[in-house]
């Protein structure tokens, strides 16, 4: 009854999340520096196990955490509704190719690694959204969904 009571509360909810998050991205870091190994399941490398299976159950459960604070979300809602775009648009690896790309050619100028990755996700979210828009708008007949007229 005082759990339930407590994940009502939004500040408990915000730190909680904030917290996992926090720590999920403290062991992905640890598991990149001691194995030398950043993540990649293009050729299934993880690094030590248990720190990425620990990473990920702290990331995923602090954006739970915080997507539950948020209650409803419409961004999160449309992404989520069209999760099967933004997938298939990333398994073709031309948005991810254009999103570091940019980072790269920010890297060059800047040389700092967080600024390249904080390009590289503004980029990426920016080319997901258009290509979202693009397919609601005026490819919808992919969708299975009649065209909207203008």
């Amino acid at each position: 009854m005082l759990l339930g009571y407590l994940a009502n509360k939004k500040l408990v909810m915000i730190l909680t999340g904030s917290a996992l998050t926090g720590l999920g991205t403290f062991l992905a870091l640890k598991n990149q520096e001691r194995t030398d190994v950043t993540i990649s399941f293009r050729y299934l490398l993880t690094g030590e196990m248990i720190f990425y299976f620990l990473a990920a159950i702290c990331l995923c459960g602090g954006l739970l955490f915080l997507c539950r604070w948020i209650n409803e979300c419409s961004p999160l809602e449309y992404l989520g509704k069209s999760s099967l775009i933004v997938l298939a648009t990333c398994l073709d690896f031309k948005v991810v190719a254009l999103a570091k790309l940019a980072g790269d050619q920010v890297f060059a100028v800047f040389d700092h690694d967080f600024l390249r990755n904080a390009v590289m996700l503004a980029v990426l979210i920016v080319s997901e959204l258009f290509l979202l828009w693009l397919f609601h708008r005026y490819l919808s007949f992919m969708l299975g969904k009649k065209s909207v007229k203008k």
